[in-house]
């Protein structure tokens, strides 16, 4: 079964069934023998989850699967148990209480779990009911006593039942995630009031707290959790991304850890990232942009927990970049300050912050007429199922379409027992552009029906589901208004296939507030940006411990020594034995140090596809090397530098050389005066060089 995140994220929309109007189970757990539902399609349908109590209710089924085989065994998600130490509580919230029942002293453990404690005015909390408040308040009401939320579990086990502040009748506040950025509340007596719960995805709804602690302290300290650990085994980046960062919080040196994860950090104009906000830009920039400074980019939950909040750049009320995927190449934003600006994410395409879509310079049929009646698919549309071009007089309609226009044909999304849908190359809408205008006819409902949307982030700027049971075709008008200068397309879809269930479309228009129109049957001309304008900045994450094992730009050679094993292995030994292979090599080196092997030539051949000299340094092959010409020239006067090697390569001006190139190392020379002419420099080129290099 999918996640609700992923029926969210439309894994399985248009995939069949005719569900996407539907409420499709999910494996994600709201309480104890809950489960959320979700629309099929969230995009047309909306994106609220409904927390189901009863397993035996009917819904509809969609089934997900992951490109990685799980190990062992795949196991449902978020699902809250009683213990707080393996059940993951959301991201912000503590998954055990800071302080402890008898530290507190003051909350109740009559009722519930005994290992669980719960208040709503004590003195500990300072001695006052709450009041109805957001999430974030809610968890920080509990949290600055050293208490936390309570699981919707144990509000419905009555951990607070009858604790002060009239709340038994109210909705609580839990911890329990339902959802990204939403969460459960419960009854304050379940007993009395019931045991339903409710999945609120929007954590700005005002709703009451009541804390819980626990009588056994978190081991070694309460962290939130949820939050991807800096270990890349455990926690995959989305690809390109930095699993953990480069540099630890302290090797960074000025990046904030006040806020969110205390084993995370986050920064966005820290001298270590140069000192300057990064401003808009695509995602791709905006991974440079952090870990070009040994950072790496958030996780939408670190971002969502406000690891980066108020660290300059006035980029609170900004959508920034995260590195959690949502699709192929499509990352999650969200707001620098979830608290005031809500926790909501968006996905964005990694490539200068938009949707990708099909692009096209040629005309795109607004008003189709299959004129050469081959029934295709209008130019500048792509279309799936039935959606085709349709003449007036085809037998299909001929009789029955009582007002045709004078073109004589007109888009044909989907007759009455089939489905289809046709989607436009996308285009810039005019910055006067005010109304869409167009004629349909049939009877399909909602959500069937026509749909301009942003490239950007697919937000529906105009919709109309109106069907008319009818064989002729209607005007329908739109306002458009808020897409002027966005890169949109447009959407026809026909997801009916019963009794009128057909959508007809013709004669698309744009038009200014003088009911003008701006184009007639091409895309407009309005070019698009040399450059686009991405949609979120960037704000970057560090980790107090850093990734183990630490990155290393390339595995490091073995320190094998390269000469030929003076005594071969005996030939009738088919498979070389382990324990023989030390007799027959040179004397063991005492350590994996490279330094130790001698650089004294061996009489046997040396070969030249690994040259003994590498013994001597730690880099990985092919090694680089810079020869600079000096100003003395060929010479070697006044400081020059001469370098040959045997097939006669010279160093007659700046060059970079790999190792190699011109002969076998051994058989270099360099004449420099700072060291005297004519010296010898038989230990491998490059080595009686005066500079860095």
């Amino acid at each position: 079964l999918c996640t609700s995140d992923e029926l969210l994220n439309e894994e399985t929309a248009d995939t069949g069934c005719v569900y996407d109007s539907e409420l499709i189970w999910s494996q994600t757990s709201c309480g104890s023998g809950s489960y959320l539902v979700a629309i099929g399609d969230s995009t047309t349908h909306g994106t609220t989850t409904t927390c189901v109590t009863s397993t035996s209710t009917a819904y509809y089924a969609a089934c997900c699967a992951d490109t990685v085989a799980c190990a062992p065994t795949p196991t449902p998600t978020i699902v809250p148990t009683p213990q707080p130490t393996s059940t993951p509580a959301p991201t912000g919230a503590s998954a055990c209480s800071q302080l402890t029942c008898s530290e507190l002293g003051d909350f109740d453990n009559t009722l519930g779990d005994s290992t669980v404690c719960g208040e709503r005015d004590a003195a500990s909390l300072g001695g006052s009911c709450s009041g109805a408040l957001d999430w974030t308040a809610a968890q920080s009401f509990c949290e600055d006593a050293g208490a936390r939320l309570c699981t919707s579990d144990e509000l419905l086990n009555e951990e607070t039942a009858d604790t002060g502040c009239v709340y038994d009748s109210e909705l609580i506040w839990s911890q329990t995630s339902c959802g990204s950025g939403s969460y459960l509340v419960a009854i304050g007596d379940s007993t009395t009031h019931g045991t339903t719960t409710t999945c609120v995805t929007s954590t700005s709804t005002a709703y009451y707290a009541a804390c819980c602690a626990d009588t056994v302290a978190c081991a070694p300290t309460p962290t939130p959790t949820i939050v991807p650990t800096p270990q890349p085994t455990s926690t995959p980046a989305p690809t390109g991304a930095s699993a953990c960062s480069q540099l630890t919080c302290s090797e960074l040196g000025d990046f904030d850890n006040t806020y969110g994860d205390s084993t995370v950090c986050g920064e966005r104009d820290a001298a270590s990232l140069g000192g300057s906000c990064s401003g808009a830009l695509g995602w791709e920039a905006a991974q440079t942009f952090c870990e070009d400074a040994g950072a790496r980019l958030c996780t939408s939950d670190e971002l969502i927990g406000r690891e980066t909040k108020n660290t300059g750049c006035s980029y609170d009320a900004q959508l920034l970049w995260s590195k959690t995927e949502c699709g192929d190449g499509k990352y999650l934003v969200a707001y620098g300050d979830s608290a005031k600006h809500g926790n909501t994410t968006t996905c964005l395409n990694g490539v200068n912050g938009s949707k990708s879509t099909t692009s096209s310079n040629a005309c795109i049929e607004w008003n189709p007429s299959d004129s050469d009646g081959d029934g295709g698919c209008p130019t500048g549309w792509t279309c799936t199922g039935d959606a085709q071009e349709m003449q007036c007089s085809n037998s299909i309609v001929s009789g029955v379409l009582s007002n045709c226009d004078s073109d004589g044909g007109f888009f044909q999304v989907a007759g009455d027992s089939e489905t289809g849908e046709a989607v436009s190359d996308s285009f810039y809408l005019p910055s006067d552009a005010t109304t869409i205008k167009y004629t349909r006819g049939g009877g399909a409902d909602s959500p069937s029906g026509l749909y301009v949307k942003t490239v950007a982030s697919d937000a529906i700027i105009c919709q109309s589901t109106d069907g008319t049971d009818a064989d002729n075709f209607f005007e329908v008008t739109g306002d458009i208004s808020s897409g002027q200068g966005l890169e949109v397309y447009v959407e026809l879809l026909d997801s009916q296939s019963s009794g009128w269930g057909k959508v007809w479309i013709d004669e698309i228009e744009f038009l200014d507030s003088s009911g003008n129109s701006l184009s007639v049957g091409c895309s407009y001309p309005t070019p698009a940006p040399t450059t686009p304008v991405p949609d979120a900045y960037a704000a970057c994450c560090a980790d107090v411990v850093g990734c183990s094992p630490t990155p290393l730009p390339t595995p490091q050679p073995s320190p094998v020594p390269t000469t030929p094993v003076p005594s071969p292995l005996p030939s009738p030994q088919p498979t070389p034995l382990p324990t023989s292979v030390p007799t027959s090599l040179p004397t063991p080196l005492p350590t994996p140090e490279p330094s130790p092997v001698p650089t004294t030539p061996v009489p046997s051949p040396v070969p030249t596809a690994l040259p003994t000299w590498v013994k001597e340094a730690s880099f990985p092959l092919p090694l680089k090397y810079h020869v600079q010409r000096g100003a003395g020239g060929l010479s070697g006067n006044e400081g020059g530098l001469k370098a040959r090697m045997e097939d006669g390569c010279y160093g007659t001006q700046a060059a970079d050389y790999d190792e190699g190139k011109c002969g076998p190392p051994g058989s270099g020379y360099a004449q420099n005066s700072a060291y005297g002419t004519g010296t010898n420099c038989n230990d491998g080129f490059g080595k009686c060089t005066t500079d860095s290099r």
